[in-house]
């Protein structure tokens, strides 16, 4: 894209068909989506900034991050014509950093998410246990 704004964080839907990114048009980080290859017409999703936007496998729902950290869903139908839902809140991450994307995953489905946590954020240790079932087995 070639603009006067800077755009970034360009995330290809499922099927190849749309890109959702990050622009400052507005005078503030809010995440957009349009056809791709690029064609006439472009969508806000965010309604008060957001960043790093994702996919759900189907296409049907995407997320990005707000500047308060806090993670949304937000309803797609991109069929007929592009219908964009209101966004609705998740649950609150520590991700309100702009300059960093791709520091959280989503799965397929939805319905789990990998969160890449602040380094210097005050954290408890997780251990994990693979085959913990040979261990019932002795």
């Amino acid at each position: 894209m070639q603009t006067p704004f800077i755009e970034e964080q360009a995330h290809l839907s499922p099927d190849g068909q749309w890109i959702a990114y990050v622009s400052n048009e507005s005078g503030k980080w809010e995440v957009y989506l349009q056809r791709f290859p690029r064609s006439s017409g472009k969508w806000q999703v965010s309604t008060a900034g957001g960043s790093q936007p994702r996919w759900r496998h189907d296409g049907r729902e995407m997320y990005f991050v707000d500047p308060k950290g806090m993670l949304y869903a937000v309803g797609v139908d991109l069929r007929a014509k592009v219908l964009i839902a209101q966004p609705q809140s998740l649950f609150q991450t520590n991700l309100a950093d702009y300059a960093m994307g791709g520091r959280y995953a989503v799965t397929a489905q939805g319905d789990r998410f990998l969160v890449n946590i602040d380094d210097n954020a005050d954290t408890r240790a997780i251990n994990i246990v693979l085959n913990w079932t040979s261990a019932l087995k002795k």
